[in-house]
């Protein structure tokens, strides 16, 4: 007798949404964190792309940001990105950053099609990168201090540190959420008294990483207070 077949009828497959996220670096210390930071998500439907400027002058951070930011349909990117940040230091560079800063406010007002939701901007970090390291396992708040000094009180707390290498087991010390505590405090404690440049100590990494935590918890259908993995 002839088996009559069943035909099995497959659901297509579905495309979920997605968040892409363009994070454009002044160094290798910064793509280091944020390439572990994606690793760490390992979610597709939050897609970060980790870059290096062509220089370390913010400027040139800011215009490679700029550049990638539309769809590359070549590199695999067939969708615009929602958001686009360019991350650097301040260095003693006040007026090279303070035109980087100009540029990507620039290209953020100039979003003239509402159905193009990218945004972009700037995580400045002042003095400098290792700040937000720091400010995982200490409450490092010296007024105006130094690059040098930033790091130095970085070195005390990690003596291995490498610039290429990121310093898992020292941020899981303190914490993440310590970081932001402390960041959003010091902006607080700088606001209507201490202006660009001498806000210092400062960063805007942290709001980078609260969007990212943000997107994180919502795909992931997490609580806000869920612990991340970064």
């Amino acid at each position: 007798m002839r088996r009559e077949l069943t035909r099995v009828h497959r659901r297509p497959p579905s495309r979920e949404p997605a968040r892409r996220y363009l994070i454009v670096c002044e160094g290798e210390s910064e793509r280091a964190y944020f390439g572990w930071v994606k690793q760490q998500i390992g979610d597709r439907r939050l897609v970060l792309r980790v870059e290096l400027g062509k220089s370390s002058d913010p400027r040139a951070v800011v215009r490679t940001a700029l550049n990638l930011s539309s769809a590359d349909p070549k590199h695999g990117l067939d969708q615009q990105f929602d958001e686009v940040w360019a991350v650097f230091d301040w260095d003693g560079h006040t007026d090279r950053v303070r035109e980087a800063m100009e540029m990507m406010r620039q290209a953020d007002e100039e979003r003239r099609d509402p159905s193009i939701p990218t945004c972009f901007r700037c995580a400045l970090s002042n003095p400098c990168f290792e700040l937000w390291y720091l400010w995982h396992v200490c409450d490092y708040m010296k007024p105006g201090c130094t690059k040098e000094q930033v790091q130095r009180a970085w070195k005390t707390q990690c003596p291995e540190y490498a610039k290429s290498a990121v310093p898992v087991g020292m941020l899981d010390v303190g914490g993440y959420e310590q970081a932001v505590r402390r960041a959003a405090s010091a902006r607080r404690s700088h606001d209507g008294v201490r202006a660009y440049p001498e806000d210092r100590p400062s960063t805007g990494v942290d709001e980078l990483m609260e969007s990212l935590a943000v997107q994180y918890r919502g795909f992931r259908g997490l609580d806000a207070n869920a612990p991340l993995p970064f």
